[in-house]
């Protein structure tokens, strides 16, 4: 789980890029990541309800990076539509804000405000013009997410590489959480054709981290239910691992520990 930016102090912490790096958990299941988001007294500006599943309403939102997401992505963003809809939750796809499938090149279906700023009617510097597109960009997308119970996104480009030497890439995830600061918890639910996990993403307003665990527990049940995801972890660790030799382990081990004691 990576929670909405700032919502986690980085007091004490060591911090590479203090403009989006986040307080993040890993835990075995959701229930173990609510109770580490207790423990950091992470709260929402509005106190989260329970939701029934069939009152969970998915934005499916086709980013610019659609286009990278590799064979394993697009099957299990497909299954992470269909799956929920066969259990009543409402599944609509909606268009980026500013896409083309938005506006269609039509003036008259952009919002007055973005109008404003790409015609520049304030006479706005280019700094000050990029900073305030960014702003228009946050706050478009929170009210658009706020519409909705969750937005899944998928975590990366596709499966998990084998091996230690390609860590991945978080081309999707890093849209929502680096740059709009939205709070992210990803449900390994779907496996590849190496057998490795996919992961979709979840993803909510901003300060709605409460609301985003409790919605990711429901949805989080019913994808992982529907695969045989709950064996997917460690499945894909027993494959990882039979992929090295021994020799291999150990000197990564080593390796992680002399840099862990440095």
């Amino acid at each position: 789980m990576k929670p909405t930016y700032d919502a986690i102090s980085l007091e004490g912490q060591k911090t590479f890029a203090p403009s989006f790096d986040t307080f993040g958990f890993f835990a075995r299941s959701v229930e173990d990541l609510q109770l580490l988001a207790d423990v950091f007294a992470l709260e929402d500006d509005e106190p989260a309800r329970d939701v029934p599943l069939k009152d969970v309403y998915v934005a499916l939102i086709k980013t610019p990076m659609w286009l990278q997401a590799g064979a394993g992505a697009v099957a299990a963003m497909g299954k992470a539509a269909i799956i929920p809809q066969k259990c009543g939750v409402q599944v609509e796809d909606v268009s980026f804000p500013g896409s083309p499938e938005g506006n269609t090149g039509n003036k008259a279906n952009l919002a007055a405000e973005i109008c404003d700023l790409v015609e520049n009617t304030a006479n706005y510097s280019h700094k000050e013009k990029w900073k305030l597109v960014i702003r228009t960009l946050i706050c478009g997308l929170n009210n658009l997410a706020a519409k909705y119970s969750v937005i899944p996104t998928p975590s990366a480009v596709d499966e998990g590489p084998l091996g230690f030497d390609n860590m991945g890439r978080a081309t999707f995830d890093t849209l929502w959480t680096a740059k709009f600061h939205m709070p992210a918890i990803n449900i390994p639910a779907f496996r590849g054709a190496n057998g490795m996990p996919i992961g979709i993403s979840l993803v909510a307003p901003q300060f709605r981290d409460q609301h985003l665990l409790r919605i990711s527990k429901i949805i989080g049940e019913v994808l992982m239910d529907d695969n045989g995801g709950r064996h997917a972890s460690s499945d894909s660790l027993l494959l990882l691992s039979t992929s090295l030799d021994a020799q291999d382990i150990v000197s990564w081990a080593g390796d992680l520990m002399a840099e862990l004691l440095s």
